[in-house]
């Protein structure tokens, strides 16, 4: 009977250890609170339990990966494998960027990303405002040879279909013989991270 005892008081100690602390981080304020809970849900370090499940896709050049887009992903695929989704078919087949919403263990449907202008650029180099109105992206303009980063628009038409408006210049900054590509923008909106060779850079 006393090493039930010792046994039940033992166990205990640890549940009253985690109930005093949660009392006195939601002493210290609404915002330590929320770190709190943050930190109780936060599965990163449990890799034991993510299982990884691939599917087929076939990556097309100029791309190497893909892009997250909404609810899914973005890729490039050739025209000739998806040329029932156009109204005008190419036999032979042209690079085009396709959105897909992401399933269980494949990929849902995937429409065209740009029905009204050509999108054949690395989607992987890609990146997105918050509220997905705004790309910025990589391409080689033409009569050059490096990559430089452009803008692009989503704009709504009165019927509410819409279209991306892409530029024809690259971004200001992109001048001179240099590579400017794979731009990464921040939450805000207000920062672009990308890489390239202009002398005093490391490369990114």
């Amino acid at each position: 009977m006393k090493r039930l005892y010792e046994l039940l008081t033992l166990g205990l100690i640890p549940i009253g250890l985690i109930a005093s602390g949660t009392i006195e981080k939601e002493t210290q304020g609404h915002s330590e609170k929320e770190f709190s809970l943050q930190e109780m849900h936060d599965t990163t370090g449990l890799t034991g339990f993510i299982y990884v499940s691939p599917f087929n896709l076939a990556l097309l050049p100029p791309s190497s990966g893909v892009q997250f887009y909404k609810d899914g992903i973005l890729f490039l695929s050739n025209t000739k494998y998806e040329g029932k989704m156009l109204p005008k078919h190419v036999s032979f087949g042209s690079n085009e960027a396709y959105t897909a919403v992401l399933k269980d263990t494949s990929l849902g449907f995937h429409i065209l990303f740009s029905p009204s202008s050509s999108f054949p650029f690395p989607c992987e180099a890609t990146t997105f405002t918050s509220d997905y109105k705004t790309i910025y992206y990589t391409k080689i303009p033409k009569k050059e040879r490096k990559e430089k980063i452009f803008r692009g628009e989503y704009k709504t038409a009165e019927r509410g279909t819409g279209g991306w408006l892409l530029s024809d210049e690259p971004l200001e900054f992109c001048e001179g013989n240099y590579i400017y590509t794979h731009p990464a923008i921040s939450a805000d909106g207000k920062t672009l991270v990308f890489s390239s060779d202009m002398p005093g850079t490391l490369g990114g």
